[in-house]
């Protein structure tokens, strides 16, 4: 998906195709597509990708290349290890390795061992402007927008907006459910089927 394509759709909805005024300018909704990616991103644990570092005394930590949403899972020499705050680690009093943060995007093992280090994290998603490309697929597009709509009007604080807001806002939670359906059904190997969308 293209953010032009959505900002169009999105538009319409809103009723804010005057282009020579426009109540909502491009990067407040582009800002608005980021947020709302990220919070599917983080509900659905999409776009998962892995990072690894041989940990050594030149090199005791691994640092992330992209901020991470979420860590989703953690191995270090192939075993699965947990993710503590660093205030905990430091408490411990067990020769048990975990992964904890150092700062940002830096993770080191505690207490340090030479080996390998793979980290498990859904990274940050940023929506430059309206030629940038989308990462979630488009059986995500309606929960997207849904879920954008309840947001941009909450900021036109007219009853007829709030109630539309709440109604967004209920739909973004019937398609997220559909889409979980729509994922599990993939894992089983079923076709897929998308939802038509809800004008208001």
């Amino acid at each position: 998906m293209i953010v032009n394509d959505l900002l169009l759709q999105l538009r319409l909805r809103l009723r804010d195709e005057d282009f020579d005024n426009l109540r909502f300018s491009n990067s407040f909704l582009i800002e608005t597509l980021s947020l709302w990616q990220n919070k599917l991103l983080l509900s659905f644990d999409l776009n998962i990708i892995s990072q690894k570092q041989n940990l050594s005394e030149k090199i005791d930590f691994l640092k992330l290349k992209f901020e991470p949403l979420k860590i989703i899972a953690a191995k270090f020499n192939n075993i699965n290890i947990k993710l503590l705050p660093l205030s905990t680690a430091l408490k411990r009093k067990d020769n048990i390795r975990v992964l904890t943060q150092i700062k940002h995007n830096i993770y080191k093992i505690m207490p340090f061992s030479q080996g390998l280090l793979e980290l498990f994290y859904i990274p940050k998603q940023s929506l430059i402007n309206e030629e940038s490309e989308l990462i979630i697929d488009d059986s995500f597009k309606n929960a997207l927008i849904y879920g954008v709509l309840s947001d941009v009007l909450q900021i036109e604080t007219s009853n007829n907006n709030l109630n539309k807001a709440s109604l967004y806002t209920k739909l973004y939670e019937k398609e997220c459910d559909f889409c979980r359906g729509l994922t599990a059904n993939l894992r089983n190997g079923e076709s897929l089927i998308t939802t038509p969308y809800t004008k208001i």
